[in-house]
């Protein structure tokens, strides 16, 4: 009698399972990402958009397959309306933290290729600066560097 639930359980895993997959690999791979294109910001976005997209269509797959089978199949179980409500209810959830992951994915890389770009600047810093129209050399304070 539970066979669809425990389809519906095990469906739900394996979206989860292949969601975090996607955002394990991005989150691991963003920093050698961002160092090999020396901070350019085009890479690491292009494959944040791709896992983005296709956590987007892991949610989609959700409500699709819960439209098209799970209902139908719980209600032919015998389930109770409450029963198929909280399995709903389930689906629900794991579609909200699928899109909280996704985000979070995406402040997590933003914030690794932040701090990058910043040791760079601290790398390359300079403390003099030549003024081309008067051919002299112009002090550059320190907190010019900093974050406040």
């Amino acid at each position: 009698m539970n066979s669809a639930l425990q389809r519906w359980d095990a469906f739900l895993t394996k979206i989860n399972e292949r969601a975090q997959e996607h955002i394990s690999a991005v989150r691991n791979e963003a920093l050698p990402m961002i160092k090999n294109s020396k901070g350019d910001p085009v890479p690491i976005s292009t494959a944040i958009h791709a896992v983005q997209l296709q956590i987007t269509q892991l949610i989609q797959k959700i409500n699709s397959t819960w439209d098209e089978q799970v209902e139908n199949a719980l209600s032919a179980e015998g389930h109770s309306s409450s029963k198929i409500e909280q399995q709903r209810i389930k689906g629900i959830e794991l579609q909200i933290s699928l899109k909280k992951g996704k985000w979070d994915l995406e402040l997590d890389v933003n914030h690794q290729a932040a701090e990058y770009i910043f040791e760079l600047a601290i790398q390359y810093k300079q403390s003099t600066i030549n003024c081309s129209q008067f051919s002299v050399a112009l002090n550059i304070p320190d907190h010019i560097y900093s974050m406040e």
